[in-house]
């Protein structure tokens, strides 16, 4: 569904339900009737959204530029009109604002994916709207037809929503079970009566379109649901090639609806006014080319048709064209028909994009314009799931191949968490899990904790696969794979199979790791839910670290480190640390989760660099696999490294998914869930794995972070309850957040010397007034410090800046740890 602005608007503000009634009802069953009504109406937020299965997804050529709204004012968008194209043309250029109607309730509390929702807003879907039946309005055979808005919905855009028009005051959605709605979820093709064809071989039913309607005129409940953009105000120029063509000023916008299941297409056209696309759900694939190619005849415009005046229309089927439809028959019957106007047409310079939900697409006027209905990316989600099912299956034979199953269990997680935040982002809010991004200039409200999601899909994979690194192992065990024949000695009759081959040990640190992990969601789900404060919170990871440390203990048992060869002279070769070696181990459980958990505060930037400290592991485990041991034997690191390769493999698809909702825009907060969990995937893996100083290495920024922090932590500067850097509303950009000092409350002597020596290192900003006392210091986090250093940076790029230097440092980390350690140390384990 879409909407666009440009024009006079038609909405009213008619309340259903509210109309004076001629007469009181004194029947008790009717009022009784209407409570129902209004329960069964209220349901919608338990219902499932529109089936996303998207059939054909055209590529895309030449993106059209995008900005995010908090970087546009409507100064800037006002100046973007006079500004030259970049291929040279006239007029201004098309753009495509994200994140500009993120605040509709359309997309937030009323949501318009939800067919339960429409239909609670139109009488139970008895509301009547005129529908064009048929792919195009250029097609033979397209017709209109009145019906009502259910009617429209069951039979046209999703077979799954139960229907039936009846007397009752309900339709049967939103009177099904939930088990019912589970089922009716997604439409079943086989339900679905074949595609009639005209003689163009082109499908005749099941496509159907409420194409550029008011629809807020039929459906004056739903205009409450979407917001005039403050940029609909501003003042466009006149048309680029023929200013003839411009239409009188409108006293306010024009407001149209695009509604229809994928398929339907809107043919290439040009339109009087300067446009607003708004895409609410699914997606649409939209192809543009530039006014100037209106007088050279290579649109190739329709003219007159049956009295009606189609110039701003053209007779070229773009996805006949492109190859996404299929031809006519009788252009198939006509095979010498001159073609050449095709290979001019292609020739036509063209920007083109995919609107997902909450894309804004600036159109100006006299822009030719070919607008193609998608859906969502479920389809995709799909085909990655079941090629990663049958991937799954194919393992169980031979010795099993346990990290191709971990790949394919990996783009499980990726499909479950991605889904699953989509899903229950609504769920959430209305929980009271949510929080209001203060970095934007609509100060939205998000759905808060969605790490939780991605911890416990995360949980469920590394379970789920608990089999496949053991398959070769529990064949080898067990009586039935291939001792049935063995002879035994009596005296191990009772036992039935070999159990000793079994390798318990390797089991053993699988199951204290999910144990871990386990513990360190608990807490991070009770933080999110219950605030706990830093000195009660700090230490609880190192409980969580228990089940490792003691499966270290009986089964490697180490605690004793190299020493670096200029001091083995007076120390020995190595130097046992005993219990002290344990508790370093705990300490790198407690600063994990909690470093990732300080480096926070703008979106992504969580995800991001829990991604980078992963895929670099990744990296660091694949040095090793990669690297052939002496003669026929592999690397003696080998199990350990595969080990690792199991828990961060998966951890990356969750973490990806994530990131999809996270990124700037964020739609979605991650939470302290998150934060703890990725923290302790990464102990889990540096201990089981025996490279916790590896992951030191990697974790520099974070020590940085951390050390830097201290004045605040421990209360030798105030710190504040967020530090997250400031956002300037009129530029829209990020500035150093700050502590402000009063004139009662001043730094000790020793506190404002070392203030002042960081200001002059820039390190630190501080401000001062006349007589030389504190008025601010900017806050000691990475991100605030960054800032200090590159000025005021927009969000995105001051996470894109961030995961950079994360990048640069850990890759220079991995350098130290295997090239510049051999100059203190005798030998590199990776090369062993």
């Amino acid at each position: 569904m879409a909407t666009a602005a440009g024009g006079t608007s038609n909405g009213d503000d008619e309340q259903e339900g509210e109309r004076p009634q001629k007469k009181r009802r004194l029947s008790p069953s009717l009022d009784t009737e209407d409570q129902v009504i209004q329960e069964v109406n209220d349901s919608w937020q338990e219902t499932p959204s529109f089936s996303t299965i998207e059939p054909f997804t055209p590529p895309v050529k030449n993106p059209i530029p995008r900005v995010p709204a908090d970087s546009l004012s409507i100064e800037a968008f006002q100046s973007h009109f006079s500004k030259p194209r970049p291929d040279g043309g006239p007029g201004p250029a098309p753009l495509i604002i994200t994140g500009l109607v993120d605040h509709w309730p359309a997309l937030t509390i009323h949501p318009w994916n939800k067919p339960a929702y429409l239909l609670s807003r139109t009488l139970s879907g008895r509301r009547f709207v005129p529908v064009e039946i048929g792919r195009s309005y250029v097609d033979e055979g397209w017709g209109q037809k009145i019906m009502s808005f259910g009617e429209f919905l069951s039979k046209y855009i999703d077979a799954s929503i139960p229907f039936t028009p009846s007397s009752s005051n309900t339709s049967s959605f939103l009177s099904s079970s939930p088990q019912q709605l589970q089922s009716q979820s997604q439409p079943s093709p086989s339900n679905l009566p074949p595609p009639e064809k005209n003689k163009d071989n082109r499908s005749t039913n099941q496509i159907a379109y409420l194409a550029q309607h008011p629809l807020f005129l039929q459906l004056p409940r739903l205009r409450q649901d979407v917001l005039i953009p403050d940029l609909c105000y501003t003042a466009p120029p006149s048309h680029p090639t023929d200013p003839s063509q411009d239409q009188p000023e409108l006293d306010s916008p024009q407001l149209n609806a695009w509604f229809g299941p994928p398929g339907t297409i809107t043919p290439l056209h040009t339109d009087p006014y300067h446009n607003l696309l708004v895409q609410v759900v699914g997606r649409k694939y939209v192809r543009l080319y530039g006014p100037e190619e209106t007088g050279t005849g290579r649109m190739r415009p329709r003219g007159k048709e049956g009295g009606v005046e189609m110039g701003n229309t053209s007779e070229i089927d773009l996805g006949v064209v492109e190859g996404w439809d299929p031809r006519p028959e009788q252009e198939k019957e006509d095979e010498h028909q001159d073609k050449t106007w095709e290979e001019d047409f292609r020739k036509v310079p063209v920007v083109d994009c995919i609107l997902g939900p909450g894309d804004t697409l600036y159109i100006p006027i006299g822009w030719w314009h070919y607008v193609r209905g998608l859906s969502a990316e479920s389809l995709s989600l799909v085909a990655l799931s079941t090629a990663c099912v049958a991937v799954l299956a194919n393992t169980f034979q031979g010795d099993g191949y346990p990290l191709i199953a971990s790949l394919a269990v990996s783009g499980l997680a990726f499909s479950a968490t991605f889904s699953m935040i989509r899903w229950l982002g609504p769920t959430f809010i209305k929980a009271g899990l949510k929080g209001v991004d203060m970095s934007k200039h609509h100060k939205k409200e998000l759905p808060e904790c969605m790490g939780g999601i991605a911890a416990i899909v995360y949980l469920l994979a590394v379970i789920i696969f608990i089999p496949f690194p053991f398959y070769k192992d529990i064949v080898a065990a067990t009586s039935g794979g291939g001792n049935r024949d063995v002879v035994m000695h009596v005296e191990h009759v009772q036992e039935g199979r070999f159990l000793h081959r079994f390798p318990h040990g390797k089991l053993a640190s699988y199951l204290s790791a999910v144990m871990a992990l386990q513990s360190i969601s608990l807490l991070g789900i009770g933080d999110d839910l219950f605030d706990i404060r830093w000195r009660h919170k700090f230490f609880i990871p190192a409980f969580a670290s228990i089940p490792l440390l003691v499966v270290y203990f009986v089964d490697f048992g180490v605690t004793s480190v190299v020493i670096p060869l200029p001091l083995q002279p007076y120390l020995g070769e190595l130097f046992n640390l005993g219990t002290l070696y344990y508790v370093y181990m705990a300490s790198v459980a407690i600063f994990s989760p909690n470093s990732i958990n300080i480096l926070a505060g703008i979106n992504g930037i969580e995800v991001t660099q829990s991604i980078v400290i992963a895929l670099l592991l990744a990296f660091n485990d694949c040095l090793y696999l990669l690297t052939p041991g002496s003669g026929p034997y592999p690397h003696p690191a080998t199990d350990s490294h595969l080990f690792s390769l199991y828990f961060l493999l998966p951890f990356l698809g969750v973490s990806f998914a994530l990131l999809w909702h996270n990124w700037y825009p964020a739609r979605v907060f991650v939470g302290d869930t998150y934060c703890y969990f990725a923290g302790m995937v990464f102990v889990v893996v540096s201990i089981l794995g025996h490279f916790s100083k590896t992951l030191i290495l990697l974790l520099i920024p974070q020590i940085f972070n951390f050390v830097y922090s201290v004045p605040q932590l421990f209360g030798l500067v105030p710190c504040p309850r967020h530090r997250l850097p400031r956002f300037n509303a009129r530029t829209g950009l990020l500035e150093p957040s700050v502590t402000p000092w009063t004139r009662e409350r001043q730094p000790k002597p020793l506190i404002a010397w070392a203030l002042k020596t960081l200001d002059k290192l820039k390190l630190l900003r501080v401000t001062l007034d006349e007589e030389g006392r504190f008025v601010e210091t900017s806050n000691f986090t990475i991100l605030n410090l960054w800032l200090v250093w590159r000025g005021p940076l927009r969000e995105d790029r001051l996470a894109m800046e961030i995961t950079g230097m994360q990048v640069a440092v850990g890759l220079f980390g991995l350098f130290v740890r295997h090239r510049l350690a051999l100059i203190v140390f005798k030998q590199d384990n990776w090369g062993v």
